[in-house]
C-alpha cells in the first residue's frame, strides 16, 4: 500500500480521538463478510458489548420499524433490523463516540447518509459485475469514505472548508485533497483499515475506490465499490454532479440498461435501508431520497436515449459536409429501390460530380476545397423535397435519391440543381470563385433495372458521358441509350 505523506500521517497519529472500531465490531464485520454468516452469529457477538446492544434495542423498538412493543433481546433486534441495518448501527454508534462534531462543509449526519447510500449502491451494482457476497459489498461501500471521517476529526474546520470547496462532488474533493495533502481520503481510509487489521480485500476496495486504473480485480469488488461511490453523487449532490458521475460509470464499462436497473433498484431499496437513519438522523427523510433517486433515474434515461440518438445520427452523417454519408446512402438506396419495385413506382437517382475539383485544391488550397464541398452540400440540401435524400458518395461526388420521381421530373430537378451550383459563389478569405458540376441521371421505371447497384452504375456512367460532352451539364441514361442506338444504326451492315 502507498505510504501517507509524513505530515499528514503525523497529524492523524497525533489526533487523540481518531475514529476507532471496537474489537466486537471488527469481529462482526469479519463474520458478516462470509456468505455462510447468519444473524444468530452477529447477535452473539453484539451481546459482548452492553452499550452497543442497548443502542441496537432502542433502534429496533423505534417507530421507524413499526414496533408495537419494545424489543428486549439482541436476537430479536438483529432479526428485525436485518444484517445491513445492524452493521450501520454498529459502525455509526461505535465511531460517533470518537469523532468530532459537524463543521461548516462537513456534516456528520450527511456523511453517514452518504455511506449507507454508497453501501446500497455497491450491493446493487455487485449483482451485475461482482461475484462477492452482497454483505461484503455492502460493508465495502459503508467503509469507502471512512478516511473523510478521520481527516475531519483530525483537522476540523480546515477540512470542512475543503469539503465545501468541492461543491459536493467527491471527484473534485479528491483533487483538492491531493493538491493540499499529497494524498486523498481513500488512502487515509485504507491506512485506517490496515491499522484495524480489517481484511486486505476490503482495504484494497477502499484504497482504489476512486482509481479507475486498477487492474487486479478478479471478484469485481473494486469496480463495484468505485462505481457505487460515483453513483452516490446522484442521490447526494446536485443534478449536474450526479449526471457527471453517471457519465464516468458509463465510460468505465457499465452498460446503460444496467445503470438504469441499478438506479431503479437503489431508489426502491432506500426507504428500507435508511429507516435506521431516521432514528439516528431525524432531520433526513428516506422518502425524499427515494424521490431524488427517481428524478435522477428519469433524467438519466432521457440522457442515455438522447446520446444513443446522437450517436446514431453521427454514424450516418458525413463529418465535413453535414449530409448523409456513403454507408447510410447504401442502406437507403436498397430500401427505396425495393419499395419502388414493390409499389411499381419510379425512383430517380442523380449522381453529382464537381467539375475540375482538383484545380480548386491546387489553386486555392485544401481549405478552399473543403469550403466548396460544404457549399455544394448545402445547395443540394436546399434542393431537396420532402422524401428526397442527399449523401456524399466520396471526394467531390454526391448522390440524390428522388422517390416516386420519373424521368421528366427528375430532369427538371437535376437542371435546377445544376443552375444553382453554377450560380453559387464560394469565398475563402478574399478569394471568390464559382464551380460547376456534371450530373448523371438514371430512373428506375417498369422494371428496367434489376438492382439498386445497376441503377447507381447507370447514373455513374452518365456522369462520365457528361464530362466527355464538356461538363456542366445533365446526362440521363435514356439519352445515352438513344445515342448508343443511333451510333449502332450508322455502322455499315457489312464490311467492304
Amino acid at each position: 500500500m502507498p505510504q501517507l505523506p509524513d505530515e499528514l500521517q503525523r497529524a492523524l497519529v497525533a489526533c487523540r480521538n481518531l475514529p476507532t472500531i471496537p474489537g466486537v465490531v471488527l469481529e462482526i464485520l469479519e463474520v458478516a463478510r462470509s456468505p455462510k454468516a447468519g444473524l444468530p452469529d452477529v447477535a452473539r457477538l453484539l451481546s459482548k458489548d452492553p452499550a452497543l446492544s442497548a443502542r441496537l434495542l432502542r433502534v429496533a423498538s423505534s417507530a421507524a420499524y413499526a414496533a408495537q412493543e419494545p424489543v428486549t433481546t439482541v436476537d430479536r433486534a438483529v432479526s428485525r433490523l436485518g444484517m445491513n441495518a445492524t452493521l450501520c448501527v454498529a459502525l455509526s454508534f461505535s465511531m460517533a463516540q470518537n469523532t468530532s462534531a459537524s463543521t461548516e462543509g462537513f456534516e456528520v449526519s450527511r456523511y453517514w447518509r452518504r455511506s449507507v447510500i454508497t453501501a446500497v449502491c455497491a450491493r446493487t451494482i455487485g449483482s451485475h459485475v461482482s461475484s462477492c457476497p452482497p454483505t461484503e459489498l455492502f460493508i465495502a461501500g459503508l467503509l469507502q469514505d471512512i478516511g473523510m471521517l478521520a481527516m475531519h476529526t483530525a483537522m476540523g474546520e480546515s477540512y470542512g472548508a475543503l469539503c465545501k470547496e468541492s461543491g459536493g462532488s467527491h471527484a473534485r474533493l479528491h483533487e483538492i485533497e491531493r493538491a493540499k495533502f499529497g494524498a486523498d481520503h481513500s488512502l487515509v481510509g485504507a491506512w485506517m483499515l490496515e491499522r484495524w487489521r480489517i481484511s486486505d480485500r476490503l482495504m484494497r476496495a477502499v484504497l482504489f475506490s476512486h482509481d479507475a486504473k486498477t487492474e487486479a480485480d478478479p471478484h469485481g469488488l473494486l469496480r463495484a465499490t468505485r462505481w457505487a461511490g460515483a453513483l452516490a453523487d446522484v442521490f447526494c449532490a446536485d443534478k449536474q454532479t450526479g449526471a457527471d458521475a453517471c457519465q464516468r460509470v458509463l465510460a468505465e464499462g457499465l452498460k446503460p440498461d444496467e445503470l438504469n436497473k441499478v438506479l431503479a433498484r437503489v431508489a426502491d431499496d432506500l426507504p428500507v435501508e435508511t429507516r435506521v437513519l431516521q432514528q439516528e438522523l431525524p432531520q433526513e427523510h428516506a422518502s425524499a431520497l427515494q424521490e431524488q433517486a427517481k428524478d435522477a433515474l428519469l433524467e438519466l434515461s432521457l440522457s442515455v436515449e438522447a446520446r444513443a440518438r446522437d450517436a446514431e445520427v453521427r454514424a450516418h452523417v458525413d463529418s465535413l459536409t453535414g449530409v448523409f454519408n456513403r454507408a447510410y446512402l447504401a442502406g437507403q438506396l436498397e430500401t427505396l429501390f425495393s419499395q419502388a419495385q414493390k409499389e411499381a413506382q419510379p425512383l430517380t437517382l442523380l449522381f453529382v460530380d464537381v467539375d475540375h475539383f482538383k484545380k480548386v485544391n491546387d489553386q486555392h488550397g485544401h481549405l478552399a476545397g473543403d469550403a466548396v464541398l460544404q457549399g455544394v452540400a448545402q445547395t443540394l440540401h436546399n434542393a431537396l423535397r420532402g422524401a428526397d435524400v442527399v449523401a456524399r458518395y466520396g471526394g467531390e461526388e454526391f448522390v440524390l435519391l428522388l422517390p416516386r420521381t420519373g424521368q421528366q421530373e427528375g430532369l427538371r430537378v437535376a437542371e435546377r440543381v445544376r443552375k444553382d451550383l453554377e450560380q453559387q459563389k464560394h469565398q475563402v478569405q478574399e478569394q471568390v470563385f464559382k464551380v460547376t458540376a456534371s450530373i448523371g441521371l438514371a430512373t428506375f421505371e417498369d422494371g428496367n433495372f434489376a438492382s439498386a447497384d445497376a441503377l447507381m452504375g447507370a447514373a455513374d456512367q452518365c456522369v462520365y458521358a457528361a464530362k466527355r460532352a464538356g461538363r456542366n451539364r445533365v446526362q440521363s441514361h435514356l439519352e445515352q441509350d438513344k445515342l448508343r442506338r443511333a451510333a449502332l444504326s450508322r455502322r455499315p451492315m457489312f464490311a467492304k
